[in-house]
């Protein structure tokens, strides 16, 4: 587990430094809304590049006039798998008097669109790791509180089982599995331990196993598996 755990740090890491880019463009588009000139540009030229799942997009190569009369040409980043535009049409920008090279297409995308991109990767990256990292760290809090303060019961093992609804690198994890009868209401009560990364058949070498049950709420509790050896992998 220690090895899912890294790698939901490293996406958790890569969303927070996604973020922090995010906020230098954010920064930097905030700039050209405030400080920027708009204008009529040209559309005069088409580029196309391909993309990284190799579809061709294409970018407006569009010319205008700054206000001391220079006649700037910039590509816009905006591309489309279609040509949106055509030769000729007038488009409105925005740029930079101190860099007019620093031009787009006066729209929300060109405004807004390189920010808005990153902080969404940032979003995912970071949802990505902090949310598995929350619920690792709110069910190890709650099985160290079980621990402490939850009714034990000892509980014969029923079965070892592999959870194939879960997904880890590829592989499922297993489950210790023990029953309790509760002969005062004749039902039985199953329960099921943590998540185990490896086979724990021959390390299992008791029948009965301790459950710790929540006082005020018996449906929350802990097997305890701590008699099983630690698992890394190299």
């Amino acid at each position: 587990m220690k090895k899912f755990r890294f790698l939901f740090y490293i996406f958790a890491l890569i969303g927070a430094i996604i973020f922090i880019v995010a906020l230098f463009v954010i920064k930097s588009e905030l700039n050209l809304v405030r400080n920027g000139v708009e204008t009529i540009g040209v559309v005069i030229d088409q580029s196309i590049s391909k993309s990284s799942n190799g579809s061709y997009l294409h970018h407006p190569i569009i010319q205008f006039d700054t206000e001391d009369n220079r006649k700037i040409v910039f590509r816009s980043p905006e591309g489309s798998s279609q040509s949106r535009f055509y030769l000729g049409e007038k488009i409105n920008v925005i740029y930079l008097p101190s860099d007019p090279q620093r031009a787009t297409i006066n729209n929300f995308l060109g405004l807004y669109g390189a920010g808005t991109i990153l902080s969404i990767f940032g979003l995912v990256f970071a949802s990505t790791g902090l949310i598995p990292l929350y619920f690792i760290r709110r069910r190890s809090t709650r099985d160290q509180r079980l621990k402490r303060d939850g009714m034990p019961i000892n509980v014969k093992i029923s079965e070892i089982i592999i959870n194939n609804n879960i997904r880890f690198n590829h592989r499922s994890p297993y489950q210790i599995i023990a029953d309790y009868h509760d002969t005062l209401n004749n039902r039985l009560i199953r329960y099921k331990s943590n998540y185990i990364f490896f086979d724990p058949t021959p390390y299992i070498n008791r029948e009965l196993v301790t459950v710790y049950i929540d006082k005020r709420n018996p449906k929350i509790y802990y097997l305890d598996i701590s008699f099983l050896p630690s698992f890394e992998e190299s």
